[in-house]
């Protein structure tokens, strides 16, 4: 999943001939097929990130330099795993909110890629 994710983001990519070209890194996002794992796998990517970005500011900082219990990986790791479900649960209510934008109200488990619209919407 990792490695599927990270070569539709590459800018190298192949035409329908084959031949290689540059292209900007998004433009391989449309080809992903959805699924199992690819939504977990891209909220620990962006929580990971979060909190790289985060861990070096000095609220932080003070709070691992005084950590009362598990020490400073023990905190660390409390504050990944925080960070990772902080993007899981915005993507959560994003996805909530644009089902009611739009009107669905999810998949039929049949056939998960295709999504029913709400009775209310027809």
């Amino acid at each position: 999943m990792y490695s599927t994710l990270i070569g539709h983001l590459s800018p190298l990519g192949r035409r329908a001939d084959g031949r290689r070209v540059l292209r900007n890194p998004f433009d391989g996002l449309d080809a992903i097929a959805p699924a199992p794992g690819l939504v977990a796998t891209v909220c620990v990517l962006l929580g990971s990130t979060a909190y790289d970005g985060l861990s070096t500011s000095p609220a932080w900082v003070n709070a691992l330099q005084s950590a009362p219990f598990g020490g400073r990986a023990g905190l660390g790791t409390l504050g990944l795993l925080a960070a990772v479900a902080g993007v899981a649960a915005l993507y959560a209510a994003c996805l909530g909110a644009a089902g009611l934008i739009g009107g669905t109200r999810g998949c039929q488990a049949a056939s998960p890629t295709r999504c029913c619209r709400s009775p209310s919407a027809t």
